[in-house]
């Protein structure tokens, strides 16, 4: 055989097989994912929204219905908006434990042995549409496996994949309807993949419905999205939003309410004070719990001469979530780690990331710097999730006290 023939037959095997080794580093990122967080995941509710939703779960599998009997004391219902019958919290996330409630129970384990892993689950989920995400823009396998390695470990996307919050499963519809919009080709399973993604957003959390679906239904526009498009986005969108709607009827009579009307519980926090807040206070300052940020400031102009749309959308999904929460009552997301609400708009910055490390792969000193504020925020993510239980303090949020280190540190000492 003559040497031009056979590096051709070397060339087909490897555009053969190119699939098949992609397929693998999808899965592997998402499976290491999933595994990390399962070994440090608690089998125990850790914050009264989980132990909430937990209860609405339970009565849909039992009793077939999300009504609730809370046993909470009453201070804590009325301080914290709980109701009853129905829960204030969004629906989404006990539908998604109910399977795994049942499958417990015909296995004979405890109601929890198998929710604790929806949390590393949604992880490894997120890693894979954060991997898709990067290489369908562009990146090489290598390069958007490093985007994927530095939001999944590098941000506090981590720790609260050890969690039961309802926000990792927000940053998980917002990583796959990402990739669904870069992908999207007219084909039915990206439209209905992204519909599917905007509306079950809104089912898990309503402030995803100005957060989420109203920014890619802009960018849907803009785009030029054909009909057909359109339709395939609306069908997979419209069964989450029909039931988010009825939800909300049920509960509150009214599409436009929610549970912290008419308590003073709203957007009555100082904005000033809850955007410097959100952005550099030591305890729930965005930059210290998602360090790459920086790196997604420094790429924006590369990021936007490739891909202006995605690029405007993803600092849309992260800069309009800080500027809603910035005067909400509880701005600081409550006792828990750094920023909460801040948690979806993680996966966004991968689109400015995978800039970066296009421009910076043989750079050794962007990629030295980029490699510390991984490592920075990975210690950050660990500390967190080792800490379960040490989150709450009494100090200020947002002041020295509160930072995370301090925290943990006074937590072990006393």
């Amino acid at each position: 055989m003559r040497e031009s023939d056979t590096k051709e037959a070397e060339t087909r095997t490897l555009r053969r097989h190119r699939p098949l080794r992609r397929l693998r580093v999808d899965w592997l990122l998402a499976v290491v994912a999933f595994a990390a967080a399962a070994v440090l995941v608690h089998p125990r509710y850790d914050s009264i929204d989980a132990a909430t939703m937990g209860q609405v779960a339970e009565n849909i599998l039992h009793h077939g219905t999300p009504l609730v009997r809370l046993d909470f004391p009453a201070s804590v219902i009325r301080t914290f908006r709980l109701g009853t019958p129905y829960a204030s919290y969004g629906l989404g996330m006990s539908l998604v434990w109910v399977p795994f409630l049942a499958v417990a129970q015909l296995a004979g384990l405890s109601p929890l042995a198998l929710v604790a892993l929806v949390g590393p689950l949604l992880l490894g989920l997120t890693a894979f549409a954060i991997y898709g995400l990067s290489e369908a823009l562009g990146a090489s396998r290598r390069q958007a496996t490093m985007v994927t390695v530095a939001l999944v470990y590098g941000t506090f996307l981590f720790t609260y994949g050890t969690t039961y919050y309802s926000e990792p499963a927000v940053a998980c519809c917002v990583a796959w309807a990402l990739l669904a919009l870069v992908r999207l080709d007219g084909s039915w399973r990206w439209g209905a993949l992204l519909g599917f993604c905007l509306g079950f957003s809104v089912l898990l959390r309503t402030d995803s419905a100005p957060l989420v679906l109203l920014p890619f239904v802009v960018a849907l526009a803009v785009r030029r999205t054909p009909r057909r498009t359109w339709m395939l986005v609306i069908a997979g969108a419209l069964p989450e939003l029909v039931v988010w709607a009825w939800y909300d009827l049920a509960r509150y009579g009214s599409l436009f309410s929610s549970g912290y009307s008419n308590t003073g519980q709203g957007f009555t926090h100082p904005f000033g004070d809850g955007l410097v807040g959100l952005l550099v206070s030591p305890g729930k300052g965005f930059v210290w719990f998602a360090p790459v940020v920086i790196l997604a400031v420094m790429a924006t102009a590369a990021s936007w001469r490739r891909w202006p749309l995605p690029t405007l959308l993803a600092w849309v999904l992260v800069v309009g979530r800080i500027l809603f929460y910035s005067s909400w009552w509880a701005w600081d997301g409550g006792l828990s780690f750094g920023p909460r609400f801040l948690v979806p708009a993680v996966p966004a910055l991968g689109v400015m990331l995978t800039a970066w490390v296009m421009d910076s792969d043989r750079n050794r000193r962007r990629m030295a710097l980029a490699l510390g504020l991984v490592v920075i925020g990975s210690l950050l993510a660990l500390l967190g999730a080792v800490s379960f239980g040490s989150w709450g303090t009494n100090a200020p949020a947002g002041s020295w006290h509160s930072a995370p280190v301090v925290i943990v540190l006074n937590a072990h000492l006393h």
